[in-house]
């Protein structure tokens, strides 16, 4: 998924020891505690912190927003980034067979 190849995995110990720590100490989604060795991911847009699977888990449901603000997961500065990888992604590769002499070789009826 690319938007998970945009949000970095941190371990919690690393994060509460960080001077950006905001104070959270369990997951909106699970609501579990976080432990020192739990990988979180930590949203850049709105700082709020999920434990990694279950923020994967929302993700794989097309989600494309914080669970608790609904602010979009993928900073504005990315954005543009995010918006190129995904159509690159999706782009539509036509079947070479589309293109053989067999469907064109056909006389007009």
């Amino acid at each position: 998924m690319l938007i998970q190849e945009l949000l970095p995995v941190i371990r919690f110990d690393e994060l509460r020891s960080s001077s950006t720590y905001a104070g959270a100490d369990s997951c909106a989604v699970c609501l579990y505690e976080f432990d020192g060795e739990a990988e979180i991911r930590r949203l850049t847009n709105c700082r709020h912190i999920f434990h990694r699977s279950c923020l994967d888990r929302w993700m794989q449901h097309d989600q494309r927003t914080c669970p608790l603000c609904r602010t979009p997961l993928i900073p504005d500065e990315l954005q543009d980034s995010f918006n190129e990888r995904f159509w690159a992604a999706a782009a539509i590769i036509p079947d070479s067979s589309f293109f053989s002499s067999e469907y064109h070789s056909l006389s007009p009826t």
